[in-house]
């Protein structure tokens, strides 16, 4: 696996444009971050066609809506993503 500043690869997925990295962060004491791993955590870090988002997410379907809004719209609007699943998980709900 390559190495990864943001922690251990565990595995990188292509889909389209997309390549999402799931990786296991460092370890956190407090605020500051160690060089420990932390193998309980899984999170997600992005890329558009090749570009690093300089991003990442605690879950896979964050990091998808987040590739997705950061494709169309620029790393300027990437809140909306987590406003894009919070609706689609209302929408869910209705049913």
């Amino acid at each position: 696996m390559p190495k990864f500043s943001w922690g251990r690869v565990i595995e990188d997925v292509e889909i389209g444009p997309y390549m999402i990295r799931s990786f296991h962060p460092h370890k956190l004491e407090g605020s500051t971050i160690t060089r420990e791993i932390d193998t309980t955590e899984v999170h997600y870090h992005g890329y558009v066609d090749g570009e690093d988002t300089r991003r990442a997410w605690k879950t896979l379907e964050d990091a998808m809506a987040g590739l997705i809004v950061y494709a169309a719209l620029g790393p300027n609007y990437l809140e909306i993503g987590s406003h894009f699943v919070a609706g689609v998980n209302a929408l869910a709900k209705e049913d």
